[in-house]
């Protein structure tokens, strides 16, 4: 299956008007099978001259329609800018193709996709929650993720995450890949799915035939780079094992042991705030 993936839209007057001709030209040069839209879809200006908003959502509802009309599936959920009425619209079930998946798991071809909204992404404990609710594998993970607690979506049950909110990047750990995205136009990716091997093609900028994208291959549970990686990507995976390791260990350790992984983890580049979310009883033993 073709996927066509993309996040953050931010349909403004800031933006002068929005992107829909060029979208829809990418629907066309692309030929997706799947398009996923990783939330924030219009700028609201969190309720300032709301009024203004309002042609931005009717286009997003003419990007919707045609994808509907084109019968392409299309997924996506909310984002921190998304909470007005007029997301709720959209979201309401008048489509066959087009799905709002916020809190729920979908089953599109042979594909299981699970909709994780921003808003389940900004408290630890509701993150952990979620992610002790979710045991059965999913294909994908499509989400707007809160940054800090980002890292805990590499303890769902899936190969494939795509997140939207901020930080465009493609990153591989623990054989799954995340692709993290800033805004459209900025970035987007094409994935071709089979169940035995995922393509990835990440993409910055407008359409450009000539573009060379950043390419990412899983295959039989293993990731890897086709393309070599921006080394703040390489570091980001690298991030991600160390603090899965050390979470596996750390009970096991006695105090020198706990202060000395942890100090090599702040060694190595890993926040101090990504540390303290993700691993039980660090912050005792930190500086």
């Amino acid at each position: 299956m073709r996927i066509l993936a993309l996040s953050d839209l931010n349909w403004s007057r800031a933006k002068n008007g929005t992107d829909l001709p060029e979208l829809l030209t990418l629907v066309e040069h692309v030929q997706p099978e799947l398009v996923m839209l990783a939330g924030d879809l219009v700028d609201n200006d969190k309720g300032v001259n709301h009024q203004r908003c309002l042609p931005y959502w009717r286009d997003l509802g003419v990007l919707l329609d045609t994808l509907e009309a084109e019968r392409i599936n299309c997924c996506f959920v909310r984002g921190n800018w998304d909470e007005i009425a007029e997301y709720d619209a959209l979201a309401a079930p008048q489509y066959t193709y087009v799905h709002e998946i916020s809190g729920t798991t979908i089953t599109i071809g042979s594909l299981r996709i699970l909709g994780i909204p921003n808003a389940a992404t900004t408290r630890k404990t509701v993150m952990r929650e979620l992610i002790a609710s979710y045991n059965e594998p999913v294909d994908i993970v499509l989400t707007h993720a809160d940054g800090v607690r980002r890292m805990r979506l590499f303890e769902l049950p899936t190969q494939l995450i795509i997140t939207g909110h901020f930080d465009n990047k493609l990153s591989i750990a623990r054989g799954k890949a995340l692709i993290a995205f800033q805004n459209y136009p900025g970035q987007y990716a094409v994935i071709d799915y089979t169940p035995s091997d995922i393509l990835i093609e990440y993409y910055y900028g407008r359409i450009n035939a000539a573009a060379t994208p950043h390419r990412v291959r899983i295959s039989a549970g293993q990731a890897e780079w086709i393309t070599p990686p921006m080394p703040e990507w390489l570091q980001y995976g690298q991030h991600i094992e160390l603090l899965f390791h050390t979470k596996d260990v750390f009970p096991t350790l006695d105090t020198t042991g706990k202060r000395a992984a942890l100090h090599s983890l702040l060694e190595h580049g890993v926040y101090k705030a990504h540390i303290l979310e993700y691993i039980p009883g660090s912050a005792a033993f930190l500086p």
